[in-house]
């Protein structure tokens, strides 16, 4: 058996299982695709198929999307396919970041993003400089250095006048710069961003904007707007089932409502974010989920049940290493028990 038979036959296995979790918007185009690749001719297909599928995969089951993104690389590296393996290496990258192993995201992103330049792939090296930084500026918290992948992701983009890459990099600039003193900036770079997702019919990504443009007036205190904004989002979302952009919107939401002193409301968005991020396997926003909701909890009197957030927070931060977290979600667990042993 060849190496496209083996690889077949391990896509067509996938393939079967994804019955079980499919849902939603993505799962026409997934179906379309599972009958690409099925009935591939062309090996170089074959490879485009199980790319398109791995990105689509990214929102919904990410470790699927790593192993269509595997698979993708190994027959692209057999057929010397170097413009497939840069899609694939950047798959790679994205699905890895979903689930938080940014060391395999980091790298698959810098193999793609050398790849797309000897190949002079503009659209890929606009994609993998905005993975590099994302993954910089939430593993090493390093934003100027994010900041120079995005700024020089978007020269590409504006170069090239290529509108799905022009989207990507304004919604990246959009993300890096939505500090107060970049905040007009920022909202200028989203909104350039939802409109182009919405003329290419892009859904998904335009409420990723959507909840980076309801993080700005969250910045300017302008929770009217972000609830508004927000909801939106949501809207655009819920044909894609429980996705990242989905939980980040939740905790969003969830955030403007507390800091309004709506903790009832707070509540349950917390709790359907640390839902969906269990299950996409996400440790850090797990921790992060759990601490917003022990600090709702908190305020709703709950005690009992708000410790056994902040704890569970604790125990995932021990295996996450990040010592600034853990003292603040120790501070938050010593706030928790004081009225716990008080009652």
């Amino acid at each position: 058996m060849n190496i496209r038979s083996c690889l077949l036959a391990i896509v067509i296995g996938i393939l079967y299982s994804l019955n079980g979790w499919s849902q939603g918007a993505g799962v026409k185009r997934l179906d379309a695709l599972s009958i690409d690749i099925e009935h591939s001719t062309h090996d170089t297909d074959l490879v485009k198929a199980l790319n398109r599928s791995a990105y689509l995969l990214s929102r919904t089951d990410p470790q699927k999307g790593i192993e269509y993104s595997k698979i993708a690389i190994t027959l692209s590296e057999q057929l010397n396919y170097d413009r497939g393996l840069a899609k694939a290496l950047d798959n790679c990258a994205l699905c890895n970041n979903v689930t938080g192993d940014t060391a395999v995201a980091r790298s698959c992103a810098n193999r793609s993003l050398t790849i797309a330049q000897k190949i002079n792939d503009t659209a890929c090296q606009v994609l993998a400089l905005t993975r590099l930084g994302y993954i910089t500026f939430w593993a090493k918290r390093q934003r100027q250095q994010a900041r120079a992948y995005g700024e020089q992701a978007l020269r590409l983009a504006q170069a090239t006048n290529n509108k799905e890459s022009l989207a990507f990099a304004y919604m990246h600039m959009g993300f890096l710069l939505n500090k107060k003193k970049d905040i007009s900036i920022a909202i200028k770079y989203d909104s350039l961003a939802i409109g182009l997702f919405d003329s290419l019919n892009d859904g998904y990504s335009k409420a990723g904007s959507l909840c980076n443009l309801g993080i700005e007036y969250y910045v300017l205190k302008d929770r009217k707007r972000e609830i508004e904004i927000d909801s939106i989002a949501l809207k655009l979302l819920a044909p894609y089932g429980n996705t990242e952009y989905k939980a980040i919107t939740l905790v969003c939401l969830s955030d403007c409502y507390y800091k309004q002193h709506h903790y009832e409301q707070a509540l349950t968005p917390y709790l359907e974010a640390l839902a969906i991020d269990t299950r996409l396997g996400k440790k850090v926003q797990m921790a992060d989920d759990n601490a917003r909701a022990a600090m709702a909890l908190y305020k709703l009197q709950q005690y009992s049940a708000a410790a056994k957030h902040i704890n569970a927070a604790l125990a995932i931060e021990h295996t996450l290493n990040d010592p600034l977290l853990f003292w603040y979600y120790s501070r938050i667990k010593k706030k928790i028990e004081k009225h716990l042993y008080a009652s």
